[in-house]
């Protein structure tokens, strides 16, 4: 586990410094190593690798705390009740381009309607518009924008009860 840990935060330090302006812009807020640990322990990370080296990593947090719980800080928090949160998604610069994060975030689809959620939630910087277009394009929506990890962030929002219904309907086809 101590090996997975090193892995995974070397990992987020290496795509950091290829972040372009992340230190004035706030692109993307590192999680903390007890943040990390955490995800590992509760087998919310997924990381894809290239041989042994990990090339990106998504941690989705089906049971968010109230303190991981980003939909608690929108202003209709029963809409976004019982929600899934995207809390961290990286794709290393190599392997950009390939929709390695599209993927990642049908993945996060996925499991969350496996789960029952009634949605994802994440937020990102207004700065990162690869992201955004991604998000927007995987039919994510943009529901508020404040402040956020020292800096400003879009609310992300998919919901996933109509794709449960459409999902239900063609199992019984």
């Amino acid at each position: 586990e101590s090996n997975q840990i090193d892995i995974c935060m070397n990992f987020q330090e290496r795509v950091l410094k290829q972040i372009e302006g992340n230190d004035e812009k706030n692109i993307f807020e590192p999680l903390t190593k007890e943040e990390m640990q955490q995800a590992l322990c509760r087998n919310e990370c997924i990381g894809l690798y290239d041989g042994p080296e990990l090339v990106a990593q998504m941690n989705l947090l089906l049971k968010p705390n109230r303190n991981e719980n980003i939909a608690l800080d929108l202003a209709d928090t029963s809409v976004y009740e019982n929600a899934a949160v995207l809390d961290y998604v990286l794709v290393s610069e190599q392997t950009r381009g390939y929709a390695i994060q599209k993927t990642l975030l049908f993945v996060a689809e996925c499991i969350a309607k496996n789960y029952r959620k009634s949605g994802i939630c994440a937020v990102t910087s207004p700065f990162n518009t690869f992201s955004i277009k991604n998000f927007i394009s995987q039919g994510y929506h943009i529901v508020d924008t404040k402040p956020k990890y020292k800096s400003t962030r879009h609310y992300l929002w998919k919901s996933l009860a109509d794709n449960n219904i459409q999902m239900s309907s063609l199992a019984q086809k």
